[in-house]
């Protein structure tokens, strides 16, 4: 995600989320844009930009995480089960 690429690219950071995993937070505000998932232009994407993400069990559970940036959380779940209502990116 590079967020420059991302056009139209709107940011709410008044909408500042938390989203609990098994062993850690992650917290992040809303973004709305056009992504890109394999060759695939999604416009009008609603995801959670990545600020921090709390307890560092998480660079410990993977081995090649460590190198990578956070910057946005992409949601895969099924539409049933959203976080705030974000429609997921294979139903939008």
């Amino acid at each position: 995600y590079v967020r420059m690429y991302c056009k139209p690219y709107i940011v709410n950071k008044n909408r500042l989320l938390q989203v609990r995993y098994l062993d850690y937070n992650v917290t992040g505000f809303l973004s709305n844009g056009t992504v890109n998932v394999a060759n695939l232009n999604i416009e009008k994407q609603t995801f959670l930009e990545v600020v921090n993400i709390s307890d560092e069990h998480i660079l410990e559970l993977y081995s090649n995480i460590t190198d990578r940036k956070f910057d946005g959380l992409l949601g895969l779940s099924y539409f049933n089960i959203p976080v705030n209502e974000i429609k997921p990116v294979f139903y939008n």
